[in-house]
């Protein structure tokens, strides 16, 4: 397996086990997101935000706040 490769292994791990769970998104513009994280793909991650699903393409994200996710 390839760095890039185990690079995005550890970003699908880490997303996927907080998929229907609240995140908070900050983009590279400083826009703060906070929502439910309904699903995600190689580009883009959908927030349920206020009822309203929302496409946050990954390439704006700086950080992603994870909150106490508790196993």
């Amino acid at each position: 397996m390839s760095n890039g490769q185990r690079k995005f292994d550890i970003q699908n791990r880490t997303l996927q086990s907080v998929i229907n769970k609240q995140v908070t998104a900050f983009t590279v513009n400083g826009v703060r997101l906070t929502g439910i994280l309904k699903h995600f793909d190689q580009y883009n991650l959908y927030l349920e935000v206020n009822g309203v699903t929302q496409m946050l393409l990954k390439s704006n994200v700086s950080t992603i706040d994870l909150g106490n996710q508790k196993k």
